[in-house]
């Protein structure tokens, strides 16, 4: 059950990105961010929502999703690496 509750709020996270002092660009950066986790798939979304917006750590997140440890963590790098692909800053692995 708890699965299901982080899944389904792995698309309406709130990204708060205050590291700019320009609210437009902050707005812009937010707003990419955002169409590019829109465009990865649900399973990709979810690994990266459990780790960066729900801050679990590798064994909760494996047990949230019935996997093993490393499986997690290879999940968690390939997602990553598509996210910085939709971003522009790497290759798609």
């Amino acid at each position: 059950m708890r699965h299901l509750r982080l899944v389904g709020r792995a698309g309406s996270v709130r990204i708060d990105l205050a590291t700019s002092e320009d609210p437009v660009v902050r707005e812009e950066t937010r707003t990419e961010l955002i169409d590019a986790l829109g465009r990865l798939s649900v399973d990709d979304r979810t690994i990266i929502a459990l780790r960066w917006f729900e801050e679990m750590s590798e064994a909760d997140m494996a047990e949230v999703l019935d996997v093993r440890p490393g499986t997690v963590k290879s999940r968690l790098h390939r997602a990553m690496a598509r996210l910085r692909a939709e971003l522009g800053g790497g290759t798609h692995e």
